[in-house]
């Protein structure tokens, strides 16, 4: 099997970097503001005041940002890992040619895509968006010979699938 990305689950993990890192690091550079005496060409440096709630700040969203990206590998890990358990082989020409689209974005349900490469079958997969475990299977095209016709559209658990392709012919 192979797993191929879409584009949204790096545009995410680059917002969520821009959103987090970005304001986090400037309020960890201004929590301190330094009062300056100047005069003429000489200049003193008299006091500084800090600024706890901007020191606090910055942590927070940097520390929601790091949380916030391993959360997001452990999610895509699990959709991966899901994938192949289930999907390595079609459960309709047991053919080890298949690929998986992997796209997420953190909601209620997620749906990836499973095609085989050899029968031309190809799978909706609902997935929890907190956990990436796979949720239900949908059949939504059977292969190009006709197989799986009585499978479309019908919504089943994973392993109702990893039965299939355990099945010898």
């Amino acid at each position: 099997m192979r797993i191929a990305t879409s584009n949204s689950v790096w545009i995410g993990i680059i917002i969520l970097v821009i959103v987090t890192f970005a304001p986090g690091i400037w309020f960890l550079m201004h929590y301190k503001s330094y009062k300056v005496l100047q005069i003429g060409s000489y200049s003193l440096s008299v006091s500084y005041q800090t600024n706890p709630l901007m020191f606090y700040a910055g942590v927070f969203l940097i520390s929601f940002g790091i949380i916030s990206i391993l959360w997001a590998g452990y999610i895509y890990n699990n959709i991966k890992n899901n994938l192949i358990e289930y999907f390595s082989i079609c459960p309709i020409c047991k053919s080890p040619n298949t690929l998986g689209k992997i796209s997420f974005s953190m909601t209620i349900d997620d749906v990836q895509t499973v095609a085989c490469q050899n029968c031309g079958a190809k799978w909706k997969i609902k997935t929890s968006g907190a956990t990436g475990n796979i949720k239900t299977v949908k059949l939504v095209k059977p292969s190009d010979d006709g197989r799986g016709q009585e499978y479309l559209s019908k919504e089943t658990d994973p392993e109702f699938w990893a039965s299939l392709a355990r099945e010898k012919e």
